[in-house]
């Protein structure tokens, strides 16, 4: 295999994940055609791999693709980050099923271990505290205690989110205010947030704002994680509601859902449409939809550039193996071996 482009005369560069194709940085693969190529990073050019070299790379593409993260995806090719810095170009779609539990399963499961964790250790440190104040000679423990709250109201203080909206608004929400978002029941605006901030008080959020406040703040309201079933469940959800775009939408026009999921009791103000009182597949179908819906806004112009290369580099592909095995050549071997054996 050259280590070199056949465009440019940059180098392909070198990676360790792959133990038959060591060559790039950024690979491409067909599994349906058996055909391989080492994107150059400086040109951008596909280089299809010698034909004899392709199937071990193949298998080895295709096993680093089940661990790697989606990126984007188009109808024709997705767009894979691995951990060890390798990235993929695989050519077909996968499902959107597949699609949430790559990206959002492992994260979930991570983040509900996190926060069991983090509980299990405040209260460690709050029983500490209380021991130390109760013996009356565990000065140290106190201390440990009281910066143990201190600590806490700081964090629910301070802001978290930072969003500047499409009129330069400044927006500063807190974790607790992030937790307490809801949809505005403001129709006209199509979708739209209101959300608490710390310098402007309410304020309700519309356009494409929304998307960059709801995909960070989700997190927040799904800080206790969850499981792999829970994430195929949102897939599902995304799924039957026509994607991210018509999920998001169905999501913001429920008004039964909204009207079920009410925020403040008595004196205080009451707001429908709580997306912490959501059910939970719902709660992680937003937060999926939303950051998918932001990345494809961000990678659509890579995407496009991407497509315009495989387009080019399949066309050679299909010359070169057409070249090596040209139409008609498993009859003609098979003809002529049968009249050898006559």
């Amino acid at each position: 295999m050259y280590s070199n482009c056949l465009f440019c005369p940059s180098s392909l560069g070198r990676n360790r994940a792959l133990e038959h194709f060591p060559v790039g940085r950024r690979i491409a693969f067909d599994l349906a055609r058996g055909r391989i190529w080492a994107v150059c990073p400086r040109c951008g050019r596909w280089n299809l791999c010698p034909f004899d070299e392709r199937w071990e790379a193949l298998d080895d593409c295709a096993r680093l693709s089940e661990t790697a993260l989606v990126q984007e995806a188009t109808s024709d090719i997705s767009l894979l980050r691995h951990r060890s810095g390798l990235t993929l170009i695989q050519v077909g779609r996968p499902t959107l099923g597949e699609l949430v539990s790559w990206r959002y399963a492992r994260n979930l499961v991570r983040r509900r271990r996190g926060f069991v964790v983090t509980m299990a250790a405040l209260g460690t440190v709050s029983a500490a505290g209380l021991l130390g104040v109760a013996t009356g000679g565990g000065g140290a423990f106190s201390l440990l205690g009281s910066f143990a709250v201190f600590r806490t109201v700081w964090e629910l203080s301070r802001p978290v989110i930072d969003v500047t909206t499409a009129d330069g608004t400044c927006l500063q929400v807190t974790a607790p205010a992030a937790r307490a978002l809801c949809f505005a029941p403001d129709e006209s605006a199509g979708v739209a947030l209101r959300v608490r901030t710390k310098n402007v008080g309410f304020q309700d959020v519309s356009g494409q704002d929304v998307g960059i406040l709801l995909a960070r703040a989700m997190p927040y309201i799904n800080e206790t994680g969850g499981t792999a079933d829970s994430a195929l469940s949102a897939a599902q959800e995304i799924a039957e509601r026509g994607g991210t775009e018509g999920f998001l939408n169905s999501v913001a026009s429920d008004a039964a859902l909204h009207r079920r999921s009410v925020l403040g009791r008595g004196s205080q103000e009451r707001r429908v449409g709580a997306i912490y009182k959501f059910p939970k597949n719902l709660q992680l179908g937003l937060e999926a939809a939303s950051q998918m819906r932001q990345e494809d806004l961000v990678l659509s112009g890579e995407m496009r550039s991407i497509l315009a290369e495989w387009r080019s580099a399949e066309e050679v592909a299909e010359i070169a193996d057409n070249l090596l095995e040209p139409p008609g050549w498993d009859d003609f071997k098979r003809t002529h071996r049968s009249d050898r054996t006559r």
